[in-house]
């Protein structure tokens, strides 16, 4: 099922709770994992009984884990949320008010709007092989962008004839 045709019956509080709670659930393992220290097996490996027991152990082993989260970690944690929240938010509304043919190319772009960030901020260099792509990329947005505006063209110029 395409999210587009959910964004039509729900709206997108709803949608991206959904969508968080869920990323929330794929994450537990990876958290577990990291609570044990990432050993993937021996005795310090996650238990996975059932019962209150076991679940206060995990828990004990994950506020652990955590107490050792540094203040700019915990900020990033909190900055990193607070983008995922509103970035989901803001893709929902977008998508119950933009076709999905005119999303596309901003879509296409984002792995050169990736690049652009790290470049400028973190100042990473850009090899030949990456810039091939980014064109690449910038080129097939543009075709995809002049083939929609010329069918839309076509379908104006049938609905008035």
């Amino acid at each position: 099922m395409r999210l587009g045709s959910l964004v039509a019956d729900y709206p997108a509080p709803r949608l991206a709770a959904a969508r968080l709670q869920a990323q929330a659930l794929c994450s537990l393992p990876f958290l577990a994992f990291a609570a044990t220290g990432g050993s993937g097996g021996g005795s310090a490996s996650l238990d996975l009984r059932l019962g209150a027991h076991a679940l206060g152990e995990w828990a004990a082993r994950t506020l652990s884990w955590a107490s050792g989260v540094s203040g700019t970690q915990a900020a990033l944690l909190c900055l990193s949320a607070a983008t995922a929240v509103s970035g989901t938010l803001l893709q929902f509304e977008g998508q119950r008010s933009v076709p999905a043919a005119a999303a596309q190319p901003i879509y296409a772009s984002s792995p050169i709007l990736t690049a652009l960030w790290a470049l400028v901020l973190l100042r990473e260099p850009v090899n030949a092989n990456e810039a091939l792509g980014a064109l690449g990329v910038c080129g097939a947005a543009a075709l995809a962008g002049a083939a929609r505006a010329e069918g839309a063209s076509t379908a104006e110029a049938r609905d008035t004839s």
